[in-house]
């Protein structure tokens, strides 16, 4: 597949619904909702050996194209930013993984999914969220 830049992520509206829609049911039910932005191994400066472990674009190719390295960079920020943006809109809490897990393959092993490191790293940012806010309570 070749790479070619995107400029539009047609699913980012539903991802945008369905989160406030599973805070809304969380919170109906008093659960407390803290939501999370995706750390990525996307970076400009990714080394060849490492856009090897970059699946992601390949298996969503369609027609014999797939997003280019910059286009994953600016989508996976767009729906990292949209979870934000969510978690405020409803009240729910966030924690940002993305800028606490350093983009390197001590912590992702392919594009998104953790090393036992980054579980280690994420487990201190949410220890880290508790200390300071605490749980949020629902409405």
């Amino acid at each position: 597949a070749e790479p070619e830049p995107v400029d539009r992520w047609r699913s980012v509206e539903a991802f945008a619904r369905n989160l406030r829609d599973l805070v809304s049911l969380c919170r109906r039910r008093g659960v407390a909702v803290v939501l999370a932005s995706q750390p990525f191994l996307y970076r400009e400066d990714v080394s060849e050996a490492d856009r090897e472990l970059l699946w992601t674009p390949i298996s969503h190719q369609r027609d014999g194209r797939r997003p280019d390295l910059r286009s994953m960079i600016a989508g996976m920020e767009l729906f990292n930013a949209t979870s934000e943006r969510v978690a405020q809109e409803t009240g729910a809490g966030f924690v940002d993984l993305a800028a606490g897990v350093p983009k390197t393959t001590d912590h992702l092993y392919d594009d998104v999914h953790y090393t036992a490191k980054a579980c280690t790293r994420i487990a201190e940012l949410y220890d880290a969220y508790l200390a300071e806010t605490g749980l949020p309570a629902p409405d």
